[in-house]
């Protein structure tokens, strides 16, 4: 909703706010293809990204993290042409061998304590379901 207000603010301070909300321009960027592709992709990000948010530590996180932003990267190079420059190149190694290094030996972090030592029925139920 913010890119919305931010671009409409936009085309008024360049004083096209009346060409940009023509029915003829409004055609052309709702049924234009790589428009629709965007929304889209988007709207599958958020659904990725809310499964990250509940199934993922903190470590995973951020790797899910770095390697959007190494797809983005990538699909970037490979739809648009934007080139790919050596700083990205090393940042998608330095990614690449943190989750290889990472794998070796992963983190397992899903009993801080034992199950066997809670008195309450309830609570034991509930940590038994996480």
């Amino acid at each position: 909703m913010d890119s919305v207000i931010c671009n409409l603010l936009f085309l008024a301070c360049q004083g096209n706010l009346s060409s940009g909300l023509d029915l003829n321009s409004l055609q052309t960027i709702i049924f234009t293809p790589i428009n629709l592709f965007v929304v889209l992709n988007n709207a599958a990000i958020g659904i990725v990204t809310s499964f990250f948010l509940s199934h993922l530590n903190s470590i995973l996180k951020t790797f899910a993290s770095a390697l959007e932003l190494l797809f983005t990267a990538v699909l970037c190079y490979l739809i648009f042409g934007i080139p790919v420059y050596i700083n990205t190149i090393i940042s998608i190694l330095v990614v690449s061998f943190a989750i290889w290094l990472y794998s070796k030996q992963p983190v397992d972090n899903r009993r801080a304590f034992q199950v066997e030592e809670i008195q309450d029925p309830e609570m034991e139920k509930f940590i038994r379901e996480v």
